[in-house]
C-alpha cells in the first residue's frame, strides 16, 4: 500500500524522508518503508525529464508539460473543480446522459433518492498526496476513502447505466442507507495505490450488482470500517449489504494481499451476502508476500454468505479467512462456489481464524482446502475433475458434481434433479451471468476470438523461443494450447496483428520472470511484470491475463511486446506470450438446425414427453402445402413443461420457428431471467422460419436458453410451439 512522505535530505543514492513511516510499526508493519521499496518524487520540477511528464508550479500556478513527442503542447485541459454537482442535502434530483471529465458527484448524509443514470466519467478524483489521518482515523489506509470516487450517502440514491474510467482512489463510495450500484463498467481506479477500490462499501443494506471492475491499484470491491480502528471490535454498519453479479478482474496492479471482494476489520455482515459473482486473474502476483484472494474475508470480518461465486486465477486462494480479533466466531457460510484452478488453494485459512459457527458446503474445490473445522460436506476432493463444459465453469452433462450435493435452505431452492448440483451452477436451470451490460462489458475468450502464440498473426524477431507441445509438463502449468513463445533478450519484439476494438494479453507468470512492455499501433509502451512470487501461490501460471488494451477504433491494429531483459523480483528476465484474445466489435451469424441435438455448446436438448419431430419431408405438411421449413425439418409439443436447452457461446441468440394460426404460447428464459413470454400465433396460414424471439445483446460469454411450452392457447385456440432453427450471434 502506498502513503506519501515529505522530502527532508538528499545526498548520493539515498533520499532522506519524514511522514511515510509513521505508523508503521506493530501490526502495520506492512507499511514500513524498507530496502527496497519503489518510490516516484512528486513536486520536483528537476525530475521533469521524459516525454509525457508534466510539473505544476502552486505557487506561479503554471503547469510545464513535455509533450509526447516533443513540441508545443496543444489541447492541453486542466481539472479545475471537485464536484460537477454538488447535490448535499437534495433529494429526488436525476442526473444522467451526460459526460463529465476530471471531476465527481457529491451527495451528503441528508440525500436521498436522487439518480444518476448513464454517465460517461474520466478521471473522477484525483490526490497526488497520501496523507496519515489522525490516530483515532486508523492510519495511512484510511486516506481519502470517504472523499474519493463517486460519493453516494444518505438514502435510496442510485448509480446506474454509466462508465468511470480512471481515478486516483475509489471508483465509488457508498455511505449510508439502502443506496444501489447497478450496471456500471468502472476500470483504472486507484492508480495512487490506496486501501481504495472500484466500489468502497461503508453502509447498510447498501447493493452493489451488475457491475464490471477491472484494472484497479487494490480491491475491486471492499467492505471495511477503517477511520475506527483497524482491529477493533467488530461494527455492526455493514449488515444487509448485497454483493452480487458483478465481474471482477485484474485487480491488484498496485498493492498485495488484496481481494477481487474483500471484506476487513471486524465487520459484521449479517442479514448480507456476497453471491453470483465471477472473480478472475488477480493482478497483485505476491511480490513481497501474499496475493490475496478472490473472495478475502479479513481481520474479524464476520457472519458471511458466500455463495454461488466463481473464481479462477485468484493465485493465492479462491477465498481466503483471516483473523478474529474481536474473538467473535467467524460464521461463515461458504455455500455452493466454484473454485477453480490458478490458485494456491481453493480454501485458505489464516492466523487466528475461528471456524466456530463456519459452514463449507456444495463446494467445486479443484485446489487444496486449508480450512479446518466447522461443519464441511459435499465438497468435491480437491483434484478431481469437476467435469466442466467446454473448460468451465459450467457443468457437462457427465459431471460428477451433478446431484451431488445436499440441500441448504434459501442456497439451494429449486435445483433440478434428485440432489442439489456441486458448485456455483446447478445443471438443468438457465444458469446466471454476471457483469453490466454496456459496451466493452464482456470480453470474448472462446477459440475464434484468440490468436494463440504459434499463430501467423504473430511476427517474433531474433531472440526468441518457442515451445510447441509438452509444455504443461515441461512449465508445470496449464497453457493455452500447451505452448507458449517467450524471451529473455532485451529489445527482442513480438508484434501481433489483429482487428477489432480491443485485445487482451495472456501469458506466463512464475517467481524466474522478467518484465516487458506492451505498446499499441506504435504507442506509448505500457510496463507489464510477468513476475508471480513463491510464497503462497503456485509456482507457475498458465493462461493469466497480464493486459488489456483500451477501447479503440474499429479495424486493424497491432500490438508490440517487447522484451527488457530485466526484472524487478524474479530470478531471471524471461516474459512470454501464452495467447491474445480480441474484441472483434461485430458479431457474426450462425445458423443451427433443430434437429443438431446433444448436451454440448450449440446443440439443442430436448426435455418432455410431448416433442414431435419431423426429421425429413416437413415441407408441404402440416395442411399447410405452402409451408417451407429452414432444412425440410422441424420440432414442436404443445404439452406444459416440455424444454428445449441450448447452450451456447456468443454474444445473442434469435429464434426462428413455424407460425400461423395454430401457434401457442411458450416462454424463454436465459442466463436465470424471470423469462419472457413469445407467441407462434400469427393470423396467416402456417410459415416456416419466422423469427419469434431476439435475445438482444447479452455480452460475450456463455449462454443457457431455455424455450419451454406453457400449454397455453394461442389465440387460434392451439398450444403448439416449436423450433425450426437458431442463430448464434458469435
Amino acid at each position: 500500500m502506498s502513503a506519501t512522505g515529505t522530502v527532508t535530505s538528499t545526498s548520493a543514492g539515498s533520499v532522506g524522508y519524514s511522514g511515510a513511516n509513521s505508523e508503521c510499526g506493530g501490526g502495520l508493519s506492512f507499511l514500513c518503508v524498507s530496502s527496497g521499496t519503489r518510490y516516484y518524487l512528486d513536486g520536483v520540477r528537476g525530475a521533469l525529464d521524459s516525454a509525457g511528464e508534466w510539473f505544476y508550479d502552486k505557487v506561479a500556478h503554471s503547469v510545464s508539460l513535455w509533450a509526447p513527442g516533443g513540441g508545443i503542447p496543444t489541447g492541453v485541459t486542466m481539472k479545475q473543480r471537485q464536484w460537477a454537482f454538488d447535490l448535499s442535502g437534495r433529494s429526488f434530483i436525476q442526473v444522467s446522459g451526460l459526460g463529465l471529465q476530471a471531476a465527481s458527484v457529491l451527495t451528503t448524509d441528508t440525500s436521498s433518492d436522487n439518480v444518476l443514470d448513464s454517465l460517461d466519467i474520466h478521471y473522477v478524483s484525483h490526490f497526488d498526496t497520501i496523507p496519515i489521518p489522525n490516530v483515532s482515523d486508523d492510519s495511512v489506509a484510511a486516506a481519502h476513502l470517504l472523499t474519493s470516487g463517486i460519493i453516494l450517502n444518505g438514502t435510496r440514491n442510485q448509480l446506474r447505466n454509466s462508465t468511470i474510467t480512471g481515478s486516483a482512489g475509489n471508483g465509488v463510495s457508498i455511505q449510508g442507507t439502502a443506496n444501489r450500484v447497478d450496471n456500471n463498467l468502472i476500470s483504472e481506479i486507484n492508480y495512487m495505490g490506496t486501501w481504495s477500490a472500484g466500489v468502497y462499501i461503508r453502509g447498510q443494506n447498501e447493493v452493489v450488482t451488475r457491475n464490471t471492475i477491472f484494472d484497479t491499484g487494490r480491491d475491486g470491491i471492499t467492505a471495511n470500517y477503517l477511520g475506527d480502528g483497524i482491529y477493533g471490535s467488530a461494527h455492526t454498519d455493514f449488515t444487509g449489504n448485497e454483493i452480487s453479479y458483478n465481474e471482477i478482474f485484474s485487480w491488484g496492479v498496485m498493492n498485495e494481499d488484496s481481494g477481487g471482494i474483500y471484506s476487513c476489520c471486524g465487520t459484521d455482515m449479517s442479514g448480507g451476502s456476497i453471491k453470483y459473482n465471477y472473480v478472475h486473474d488477480n493482478n497483485a502476483r505476491g511480490r513481497v508476500g501474499s496475493a490475496g484472494s478472490g473472495i478475502m474475508l479479513d481481520n474479524g470480518s464476520k457472519n458471511m454468505s458466500v455463495h454461488h461465486n466463481v473464481v479462477a486465477n485468484a493465485l493465492t486462494a479462491g477465498i481466503g479467512i483471516n483473523g478474529n480479533y474481536s474473538g467473535d466466531p467467524s460464521n461463515a457460510k461458504i455455500r455452493n462456489n466454484t473454485l477453480m484452478g490458478g490458485q494456491y488453494q481453493s480454501l485458505g485459512m489464516y492466523v487466528g481464524f475461528s471456524s466456530v459457527g463456519a459452514e463449507i458446503v456444495n463446494n467445486i474445490l479443484e485446489k487444496p482446502n486449508n480450512v479446518s473445522g466447522g461443519t464441511q460436506s459435499n465438497n468435491s476432493t480437491p483434484g478431481s475433475a469437476p467435469g466442466y463444459l467446454a473448460g468451465g465453469p459450467y457443468l457437462a452433462s457427465a459431471s460428477p458434481m451433478i446431484d451431488a450435493g445436499a440441500p441448504v435452505t434459501g442456497i439451494t431452492d429449486g435445483y433440478v434433479g434428485a440432489s442439489p448440483d456441486i458448485g456455483a451452477y446447478e445443471y438443468g436451470t438457465s444458469g446466471w451471468r454476471a457483469g453490466c451490460s454496456l459496451p466493452g462489458c464482456t470480453f470474448p475468450t472462446d477459440a475464434r476470438h484468440t490468436i494463440d502464440n504459434l499463430s501467423s498473426n504473430i511476427s517474433y524477431s531474433a531472440g526468441w523461443a518457442q515451445c510447441t507441445s509438452g509444455c504443461n509438463s515441461q512449465f508445470g502449468t496449464t497453457l493455452y494450447g500447451d505452448s507458449v513463445s517467450y524471451s529473455n533478450v532485451a529489445g527482442a519484439t513480438a508484434t501481433v496483428s489483429f482487428t477489432g476494438t480491443r485485445a487482451q494479453l495472456y501469458g506466463q507468470t512464475a517467481s524466474g520472470a522478467g518484465i516487458g512492455t506492451v505498446s499499441i499501433d506504435g504507442g506509448p509502451a505500457v510496463q507489464v511484470d510477468w513476475f508471480s512470487g513463491s510464497s503462497f501461490l503456485p509456482p507457475a501460471i498458465g493462461n493469466l491475463l497480464l493486459y488489456t488494451t483500451p477501447t479503440l477504433s474499429p479495424g486493424a491494429h497491432t500490438m508490440t511486446v517487447t522484451a527488457l531483459g530485466t526484472t524487478l523480483y524474479g530470478s531471471s528476465a524471461y516474459i512470454n506470450i501464452d495467447r491474445v484474445a480480441v474484441d472483434p466489435g461485430s458479431t457474426v451469424s450462425t445458423s443451427v438446425g433443430n434437429a443438431t441435438q446433444g448436451s454440448g455448446p450449440s446443440q439443442v436438448t430436448y426435455t418432455g414427453g410431448g416433442w414431435m419431430q419431423c426429421y425429413s419431408g416437413c415441407n408441404g405438411g402440416f395442411g399447410s402445402p405452402t409451408v417451407v421449413f429452414d432444412n425440410d425439418d422441424v420440432a414442436s409439443t404443445g404439452t406444459a413443461g416440455d424444454t428445449a436447452t441450448i447452450r451456447f457461446y456468443g454474444k445473442g441468440i434469435v429464434l426462428y420457428g413455424a407460425t400461423g394460426t395454430g401457434g401457442g404460447v411458450g416462454s424463454v428464459f436465459i442466463d436465470g431471467s424471470a423469462g419472457s413470454t413469445v407467441s407462434w400465433y400469427r393470423n396467416t396460414v402456417l410459415t416456416g422460419n419466422q423469427l419469434v424471439f431476439d435475445s438482444g445483446d447479452l455480452g460475450w460469454g456463455f449462454h443457457t436458453l431455455i424455450l419451454r411450452a406453457t400449454g397455453t392457447n394461442g389465440a387460434g385456440g392451439y398450444p403448439y410451439i416449436n423450433l425450426d432453427r437458431f442463430i448464434l450471434k458469435q
